[in-house]
């Protein structure tokens, strides 16, 4: 695995809370058109034919809220799994890695926090990938 590859995983490491916000946010809204094509197949007045599109409306608002639960549990098992291999770094890595792929800081601010020059960060972010790297090589 390359560099740029470990980054971009980082990258979605980092943006895994978002991620999982917008999909409980979806899912909340798939819940409530599920509840009223319910309450409205329970009132429908027009016939059988009615009834048959209000229960295929709700079938496909289950199967999106399952996806979307499936989806979020994926990136959640995903983000659990690049901790366990970060916790192996020092608590300076770690800070570095975070304040770049979680916070999405830029390097002069991951800099700052903690406390390197701009390119020591970037050579250290690179010197980081390139470990992780190997970590997932051995693990796979």
């Amino acid at each position: 695995m390359e560099r740029k590859q470990i980054r971009r995983l980082l990258h979605r490491w980092g943006r895994t809370q978002q991620t999982c916000a917008e999909r409980s946010e979806q899912i909340e809204q798939f819940e409530a058109l599920l509840m009223k094509s319910e309450v409205a197949r329970r009132n429908n007045e027009n016939g059988r034919k009615n009834e048959e599109r209000y229960a295929r409306l709700a079938q496909e608002y289950s199967q999106t809220i399952e996806r979307l639960t499936r989806e979020c549990e994926e990136e959640l098992r995903f983000a659990r799994t690049v901790d366990g291999l970060l916790r192996e770094l020092e608590p300076l890595d770690r800070r570095l890695l975070e304040l770049r792929y979680q916070k999405g800081l830029s390097w002069i601010q991951v800099a700052r926090g903690v406390h390197y020059s701009v390119d020591r960060t970037k050579h250290k972010d690179a010197e980081l990938a390139d470990r992780l790297a190997e970590a997932i090589r051995i693990s796979i």
